[in-house]
């Protein structure tokens, strides 16, 4: 019962953020829409959600795994970029985009990355996602618009996202540091962001918003790098704390970069 009230009021605050994410393509366009996407709502909500549970060591090594798992993110941006390029929609290239992403992570996890290894998949995917996304023609949905959808299926879609990430943080302790900071680093919000996304407003403004994360997934990658350091010198929540503050530097310097 009380692993379920946990849940639940965890979920809660993780789709509530998601939901930031679709009010700025609402009312920003594609170039805030991605740099919310790939903003560490993910791994950040669920590292929120377990530091005051869980050892400083246990967030550090949660934060070395999530940044081996930044290159399976860039993979998974990559392969849903060139699909849905070809193919159009969400769910077909949604699962290729995961198809790729769990390939990586099983090769993490099965040979216990530690920093060689973390920093060469993290590496390589960003070599990768900047090789293979490329920017899409002109999206037909400016900044403000309404796009498709209702609010409660967007709502719905947000829960769904929330619920996950919410999931990993209750059981991060029987799942271990490294299978729980590689949870987190499943494009959970991603995903829920670009099936809403895709859905409000079309495939053309998904994939505008994909182009324009490639830069933004820097963000992503400095809060769980930074966690993976300073966990435990300084502790989980003050670490915590200045991950995400480097996470927003780096998102506001992505986004005048983005504008220029």
């Amino acid at each position: 019962m009380e692993d379920l009230i946990q849940l639940v009021w965890k979920a809660g605050i993780a789709a509530s953020v998601l939901m930031l994410v679709v009010l700025a393509g609402q009312r920003a366009g594609p170039v805030l829409a991605g740099i919310a996407m790939t903003y560490p709502f993910n791994v950040g909500v669920g590292s929120a959600l377990m530091v005051m549970e869980r050892s400083d060591a246990f967030m550090a090594g949660s934060g070395l795994a999530g940044f081996a798992g930044a290159g399976a993110v860039y993979v998974f941006l990559s392969g849903y970029s060139v699909a849905a390029a070809r193919m159009g929609g969400f769910l077909r290239p949604w699962l290729i985009g995961i198809a790729a992403w769990l390939g990586l992570a099983l090769i993490a996890l099965r040979f216990e990355a530690g920093w060689p290894l973390a920093v060469a998949l993290a590496i390589g995917g960003f070599v990768l996602g900047m090789a293979i996304i490329r920017k899409p023609p002109p999206t037909p949905v400016q900044p403000g618009e309404r796009g498709q959808g209702s609010w409660a299926a967007s709502i719905a879609r947000a829960v769904v996202g929330g619920t996950t990430i919410a999931a990993i943080a209750v059981y991060s302790k029987e799942m271990g540091p490294a299978i729980s900071g590689m949870a987190l680093a499943l494009p959970t919000m991603m995903s829920a962001s670009l099936w809403i996304l895709n859905r409000r407003f079309g495939d053309a403004f998904a994939l505008e918003a994909v182009y324009r994360s490639r830069w933004a997934l820097l963000s992503y990658s400095s809060f769980v790098l930074s966690m993976a350091l300073l966990a435990e010198p300084l502790g989980g929540v003050q670490a915590m704390v200045a991950s995400a503050c480097i996470a927003a530097a780096t998102s506001y310097l992505v986004f005048r970069f983005n504008r220029s």
